[in-house]
C-alpha cells in the first residue's frame, strides 16, 4: 500500500467490493468518481481504501479532471480524497501533472501535493504544426491550487522548460524558488522566495543567453 494509506492498526475491514465505483455529490453536484479494482470499507474509522484506481474530479462548470494511480482514500465523513502512487492528473485541455501524491478537498475545491513530493507536468496541447514548438513543461516541490480558479502554486525548486520555435531553436529554462502557474492564461510567474535570508535570483538561460532576475513571467 501507499505510505499513510495503511488502515487502522489492527482494525479489519467491515467488508470489500470488487470492481467498485463511487459518485460523490453534495447539494446535488457531483464532487468527484471513484472506480477501483477493489475497495475496503473500515465503518468505525469512516476511511475507505481503494487500489488500481481511476477518478475523475469536478470543477464548478463539470468540466472532469482525470486521475488514475495505485491507491485512494477517502473519508466517509468529509469526502475528501487522496490518491497515491504513480498518479497521473489529465486535464481537459491535454495538460498533465505526474506525481506521488494528490489531495483532493471537495467542499473548497483545492488540490495539494505536499513539497516531499517532486512534481512534472506539461501544459496543454499545442496547436502548432510542430507538436512539441513552444511547448511548457515545469518541475517543482509539491504544487496547491484550486480547481474552479485554474492557478495553481509551484512552491519550491521550480524548473520551467519551454520549446524552441524550431529544432534549431534552444530551449528556454527558467530556474526559482516559486511560481504560480495560470492554467486559463497559460502564463508563468517565477520569483524568489522573500522570506529567504539569502534570496536566490530567477535565472533564464536560453543557449549561450543567461539573464538573472527577481520575478519573470512566460506566457
Amino acid at each position: 500500500t501507499f505510505p499513510g494509506f495503511e488502515p487502522p492498526e489492527g482494525a479489519e475491514a467491515d467488508y470489500g467490493i470488487s470492481g467498485f465505483r463511487y459518485v460523490s455529490v453534495n447539494r446535488g453536484q457531483k464532487q468527484w468518481q471513484l472506480n477501483a479494482q477493489d475497495a475496503d470499507f473500515y465503518s468505525q474509522a469512516q476511511w475507505v481504501y481503494a487500489k488500481d484506481v481511476q477518478a475523475e474530479l469536478y470543477s464548478d462548470d463539470l468540466s472532469a479532471i482525470k486521475v488514475a494511480g495505485r491507491f485512494a482514500r477517502y473519508s466517509m465523513a468529509t469526502r475528501d480524497l487522496d490518491v497515491g502512487g504513480n498518479v497521473v492528473v489529465q486535464f481537459p485541455d491535454g495538460s498533465e501533472i505526474r506525481a506521488q501524491l494528490l489531495e483532493f478537498r471537495p467542499n473548497s475545491g483545492f488540490v495539494r501535493i505536499p513539497s516531499k513530493y517532486r512534481v512534472r507536468g506539461k501544459g496543454p496541447n499545442t496547436t502548432s504544426p510542430r507538436s512539441n514548438a513552444n511547448e511548457l513543461t515545469f518541475e517543482s516541490d509539491g504544487l496547491e491550487g484550486k480547481l474552479e480558479t485554474g492557478i495553481f502554486n509551484l512552491p519550491s525548486r521550480v524548473r520551467i522548460e519551454v520549446s524552441g520555435e524550431t529544432n534549431k531553436q534552444p530551449p528556454t529554462v527558467v530556474r526559482g524558488d516559486q511560481a504560480t502557474y495560470n492554467k486559463k492564461t497559460g502564463t508563468v510567474e517565477v520569483y524568489s522566495n522573500k522570506t529567504q535570508s539569502r534570496v536566490s535570483p530567477v535565472t533564464l538561460e536560453q543557449g549561450n543567453l543567461k539573464a538573472y532576475s527577481k520575478l519573470m513571467k512566460l506566457q
